[in-house]
């Protein structure tokens, strides 16, 4: 299976989402991080359908659209800063316990980045009382830079599937800041515009309650999955 874009983006916006990126519990539940719709910055249905909505905090209210905030990377490289998760009656559970993602930076604003999955995640979710249906079918990525944030999303359902935690993936991709956020030349018009670093980039993940799983043997080819830069797709004006 080849590299992959993003399947759509939401952005860019000018303005600070940062309040948005404390979930707390961050078990996906409507208002609680960016993604869930929290202070309006994304409608809770951004990235998915309101068919996809789950019942997660009243079994009668299918309202919550599921997305956990892994961590965020304060910088252009390095390690996430790993977010907490908190089961209902349980204590605070550090997603590094489970997962490791780590960016780096080449010469220019841009580079790799890689998220691998303990292979006993889906014992280690059960003895914390989490996420019993240990699969993902989104990852997204939320970028801010200067004034201005984005936010990209890899829909893997439609790659005819999502993930199995019960198979260690390690996922990986590029990144880079040109296009979505350049600096302006300076009204030179020989100048090309630079990029922008990175203020922070927080990553993202949605558990479902039902979906297909990637087929064999098509969830092995997966392992070592390139996803093309993070900019460069079509850009969204502010509303």
């Amino acid at each position: 299976m080849g590299p992959i874009n993003a399947t759509s983006c939401a952005g860019v916006y000018t303005g600070n989402e940062g309040p948005a990126l404390n979930p707390s519990p961050n078990l996906g539940y409507l208002n609680d991080g960016l993604l869930n719709g929290q202070y309006g910055l994304l409608s809770p249905t951004q990235f998915i359908q309101p068919s996809q909505l789950l019942a997660l905090k009243n079994p009668n209210a299918a309202v919550d659209p599921g997305w956990i905030m892994l961590g965020m990377l304060e910088a252009n490289a390095g390690e996430l800063s790993y977010a907490n998760v908190t089961p209902v009656g349980g204590s605070a559970f550090s997603l590094s316990q489970v997962l490791k993602y780590v960016q780096t930076q080449d010469s220019n604003v841009g580079g790799t980045w890689t998220l691998s999955v303990d292979e006993n995640i889906k014992a280690i979710f059960a003895a914390n009382n989490l996420f019993s249906r240990s699969n993902f079918d989104h990852l997204a990525f939320s970028v801010k830079s200067s004034t201005s944030w984005a936010v990209y999303d890899f829909d893997f359902t439609k790659m005819n599937g999502a993930f199995d935690l019960g198979t260690p993936y390690t996922i990986t991709g590029t990144w880079k800041m040109n296009g979505d956020f350049d600096n302006s030349p300076g009204g030179k018009k020989d100048k090309e515009p630079s990029a922008q670093d990175i203020s922070h980039i927080t990553v993202w993940a949605r558990d479902p309650i039902t979906v297909a799983e990637v087929p064999e043997p098509a969830s092995l080819a997966l392992v070592g999955l390139g996803m093309i830069c993070l900019a460069g797709f079509r850009r969204r004006k502010q509303p």
